[in-house]
Order: structure tokens, then C-alpha cells, then sequence
């Protein structure tokens, strides 16, 4: 795999990792829960991004993904050759990270920031849940406005909450989310218009350094 140079600002580093297990409290058939936490401390964000979904929402999905004309082929015969559902959580592993970096749209001033991936590592939490953990290098030197629009699983049902925090010598101004996922309203896509959906599903804000901020925690 080949990386970025450190001098190419800014740039994001990817960790994305994905495994499934069974509980008693499933999802139902075409819908995602989602929790997004982006937490900026100086010239580093991290992005949380987990969601949750059963196995026949994960079929559906790599359906979806599959009738696009770029669909990976080995992806095609891995989801469709076998029906286990080992093998569903391994290709939606083997495309999601693809699928986010480009569907989660991350700009400074209207700047668009590219996204890297660096691994996927086994993780977890509920049943079907998926977690990717980002982070993106950000010098701030001024006030910028930063945006973040998600536009992954468009097509389903779901629920989603979003939080932005800062700490050391960032400061944000004006941000239209909680500041912690527990703060964060969970908001029902199932039914919202497309505008509407697009913009609960996008973060606002307006990001500064301030130096001598710089042992906040």
C-alpha cells in the first residue's frame, strides 16, 4: 500500500474495522443505526463512525453496491457465490471502506478533503455492528468553516446521531450538533424528505486555533 507524503495537508488516515456478532436485539430489515463523534484536538480530527444493521439489510446493501458499474468483481462473486453469512460480513469488510471515502464527505472553506485508507482491524460491539475509526490533519490557523455530509445508505430506513467536540487550541463556533454523542439527538431518517435527511445527515461548523487554548483538555 502506498501512502501519502507527511507533507501533503490535509489528508486523512483511515482505521476501519468490521465484524459481526448475535444478539438478541436485531435491527430490522432495511435499517441502520448510525453514531458519529469527530472530536478535534489542535491539528487532529478524529472521526468515530459506527453503525449497526442485520444480515439481510447487509445483503441488500451489497446488492445495491453490486449493480453500480464499477462493482469490484471478486466482491460480486464473493456475495453472491455463497450465502453464508460469513461470507456477507466478508465482503461488506471487503467494500466498505471504499464505499466510505466516498460517501462521507469531509471540507474545509469548500475545500475537499481526500481520504486514505491504512487498515481494517476486527472489532466487536452489537449485532452487525461496524465501526471506522478516521483521522485527518488540520492545521488551524484562522477561522474556517468545516463541513462534514454524510451520504452513506441514502436508500434505507435508519436513525443517526452526530457530535463535534474540540479541545487543546481549537475552538469551534457556531456548530449545529451536540458536542458529545450522549448529547446528541437521535434523529429518524425513515421518512424525511431528501433535503431534509441531507441536511440532519450534515455538520456545520466554524473552526479557530487559539494558542494559548493549548492545555484545554
Amino acid at each position: 500500500m502506498i501512502y501519502p507524503p507527511n507533507s501533503l495537508l490535509p489528508f486523512f488516515l483511515l482505521l476501519v474495522s468490521c465484524v459481526g456478532i448475535s444478539v438478541a436485539d436485531e435491527q430490522q430489515d432495511g435499517f441502520v443505526e448510525r453514531a458519529v463523534q469527530i472530536v478535534i484536538r489542535d491539528d487532529v480530527a478524529a472521526i468515530t463512525y459506527s453503525f449497526g444493521l442485520n444480515e439481510n439489510t447487509m445483503r441488500q446493501v451489497l446488492d445495491e453496491w453490486n449493480s453500480e458499474p464499477d462493482a469490484v468483481t471478486d466482491l460480486r462473486e464473493m456475495s453472491s457465490g455463497d450465502s453464508s453469512v460469513e461470507s456477507t460480513v466478508d465482503a461488506f469488510r471487503e467494500a466498505f471502506p471504499d464505499r466510505l471515502a466516498k460517501s462521507l464527505q469531509v471540507s474545509v472553506d469548500g475545500k475537499p478533503l481526500n481520504l486514505q485508507l491504512v487498515s481494517i482491524e476486527p472489532s466487536a460491539r452489537h449485532h452487525y455492528s461496524f465501526v471506522a475509526n478516521l483521522e485527518f490533519q488540520l492545521p488551524v490557523s484562522k477561522s474556517q468553516k468545516l463541513t462534514i455530509v454524510d451520504v452513506n445508505f441514502q436508500k434505507l430506513m435508519g436513525a443517526a446521531r452526530y457530535a463535534l467536540k474540540a479541545s487543546g487550541s481549537t475552538i469551534i463556533f457556531n456548530s449545529n450538533v451536540a458536542p458529545i454523542i450522549v448529547r446528541a439527538g437521535r434523529h429518524d431518517l425513515s421518512l424525511l424528505a431528501p433535503e431534509k435527511r441531507e441536511e440532519i445527515c450534515t455538520i456545520k461548523a466554524t473552526i479557530a486555533s487559539v494558542p494559548n487554548q493549548s492545555a484545554r483538555r
